[in-house]
């Protein structure tokens, strides 16, 4: 996907006849929605198309985003699976520590560090507990200038170079 563009949701279902979307925010966007007059919504590799919108309110944990009549029936109909994108500099998001537990921490090159077992929520990022390869535990501070792309979809954190940020707790008896 365009750098420009970041995904913020996925529609989970339609009803073409009301011009309603149910969409299921990712985790650390659902203030993204609040207020919004248009989403913008692709299909496959197809460039975004802006939906006007006439509400958005939040059932549960989805978002039912109603579509002006401007938008059509049959359009809408073929929005069920779409992806729901912003503008980058729009969406809003803050990713949360809480929402990545048993999410993989990679460096930018792809080397394992390990897989958050405990978040600790704090007003700097967040920080994570990871349970490494050699199943010993580290601590990793999670600032905005580590963080370099956090996939919720595919369950990875990549991050930059963690020195400066990584406490190393061996747990063996020795």
């Amino acid at each position: 996907m365009d750098a420009s563009w970041r995904r913020v949701g996925r529609v989970t279902a339609v009803d073409a006849a009301k011009r309603t979307l149910r969409i299921t925010p990712l985790p650390g966007f659902e203030q993204a929605f609040e207020g919004c007059e248009t989403i913008y919504v692709r299909c496959g590799d197809d460039a975004p198309v802006p939906a006007r919108t006439t509400t958005v309110r939040r059932s549960g944990k989805l978002m039912l985003v109603g579509l002006t009549p401007g938008f059509s029936r049959d359009a809408t109909a073929g929005l069920k699976h779409a992806d729901v994108v912003m503008p980058a500099s729009m969406a809003g998001h803050t990713h949360r520590a809480r929402d990545m537990v048993d999410m993989r921490v990679e460096t930018a090159s792809g080397e394992l560090l390990g897989v958050v077992f405990e978040t600790i929520e704090n007003s700097a990022g967040g920080a994570v507990r990871l349970k490494r390869p050699d199943g010993s535990t580290a601590a990793l501070a999670l600032p905005d200038e580590l963080t370099r792309q956090v996939d919720f979809e595919r369950g990875v954190i990549r991050i930059a170079d963690p020195t400066p940020f990584m406490v190393l707790n061996d747990t063996s008896d020795d």
